[in-house]
């Protein structure tokens, strides 16, 4: 296209050697740039370059040759739309590019992009709704950082972290970390955004198989404890008398951390002798009290069943192929001819189960001497009057070591 290249040649000029003058410390750089920018965009669009350009394309649609071309350059442009995005801080073109290159990391088989992007993608545009000021202040162009008032010269913050490590490399304060592993580790996991551990290193979940062990382990080590504190002072730990027992339990409670989920699982063989959910809410307090007799302090700990969870797959696996059923949760629910596995096989049932259970559990014990504390769909309650801020966790195993800390 001739006629173009002769048209757009003179503003392109201009703006080279508005560049060239910027390099040499020009004062009126500023200006220049903004008169030499504007006038290739008046070129471009009296000249209505975008129209002419598809229908050149159209014409050479047949051309397998052509074809290609005009596929890489795409590509190219969504690459160079996102270093727009950076450079001009633009929320909105950042997401929009960012959602393009997606389907260049499943196509070009990046393995780790391909996993994480896509969740990056959707956080931010949920961010909109849910953390609607931290959304303001990136749209206001905080997503990028922005050290000049000239144009296009903002950058992403990991370049930014760039930057400020050389700085400090200059000053000698950061040396020898390139070629140490584990000083690259240490100095690159502050500025990780998702644990590194919870991936392997080809980009997949690490999914955990042995939690169960965490707990042997902290049984072990209580058993230990005890163990040691008996052969130091073997005279004090023989001693019988009663107010030496009350005073030792009110100086060190014995608190008992209980999965929830757990104890309604051990209760699948009681199916015949509950009715409504209502029985099953008095079974599993009875059973709760008599697991925990002897401890001051109770902590009762739920699942929490999110929909977008990760877990939904393995749920449904679990299911072998059997469609889940959604029963409502009130206190003249019947469940009498229903498996409890059916009974739970919903996640909705589940999450408005456990919230049932968690103040059905705190309704029973509001007079009980001992604290009780239930955790259910991220809220944590007591039958006293402590205040607890809400939690994100989904795995009551995780949630529970937080709570007994």
């Amino acid at each position: 296209m001739p006629h173009l290249k002769e048209v757009c040649s003179k503003p392109t000029k201009y703006l080279q050697e508005a560049c060239t003058n910027a390099a040499s410390g020009a004062s009126d750089r500023l200006e220049s740039f903004r008169i030499t920018n504007s006038s290739l965009l008046q070129v471009l669009t009296n000249e209505d370059v975008i129209q002419q350009l598809k229908k050149r394309e159209d014409q050479k649609s047949s051309n397998a040759m052509f074809k290609s071309m005009m596929n890489y350059l795409r590509h190219v442009e969504t690459i160079l739309l996102f270093v727009e995005a950076s450079r001009n801080a633009n929320l909105a073109l950042h997401l929009e590019a960012g959602e393009a290159l997606s389907k260049l990391f499943f196509a070009l088989d990046q393995t780790k992009y391909k996993c994480l992007w896509t969740r990056y993608i959707t956080d931010m545009q949920e961010m909109k709704t849910k953390y609607p000021a931290t959304w303001q202040e990136l749209e206001d162009g905080n997503i990028s950082v922005t050290k000049s008032e000239i144009p296009f010269v903002s950058i992403g913050a990991d370049h930014a972290c760039e930057h400020l490590n050389r700085m400090l490399k200059v000053h000698s304060v950061l040396v020898g970390i390139s070629n140490n592993a584990n000083a690259r580790q240490r100095c690159n996991y502050e500025f990780t955004l998702t644990p590194r551990a919870l991936f392997a290193p080809y980009g997949s979940m690490l999914p955990c198989t042995d939690k169960s062990k965490l707990i042997h382990n902290l049984e072990k080590l209580t058993n230990t404890d005890e163990t040691n504190q008996h052969r130091e002072n073997p005279a004090a730990s023989e001693q019988d008398n009663d107010t030496d027992c009350v005073l030792s339990s009110a100086a060190s409670p014995k608190i008992a951390v209980v999965d929830g989920m757990v104890l309604v699982q051990k209760m699948t063989g009681k199916k015949g002798a509950l009715s409504t959910v209502k029985d099953l809410a008095h079974s599993f307090n009875d059973r709760l009290t008599s697991l925990t007799a002897g401890f001051s302090q109770v902590i009762v700990v739920f699942d929490t069943y999110k929909p977008d969870s990760l877990k939904a797959k393995t749920r449904e696996r679990r299911r072998q192929g059997k469609a889940p059923v959604q029963y409502q949760i009130t206190d003249d629910t019947n469940i009498q001819h229903i498996s409890l596995t059916r009974f739970l096989s919903h996640k909705k049932t589940k999450a408005d189960r456990t919230d049932y259970l968690a103040k059905a559990t705190l309704n029973f014990n509001k007079d009980s001497p001992r604290l009780v504390i239930t955790s259910a769909s991220g809220h944590t309650k007591s039958n006293k009057s402590l205040q607890f801020e809400d939690n994100n966790h989904e795995e009551s195993d995780t949630l529970m070591i937080c709570l007994a800390a």
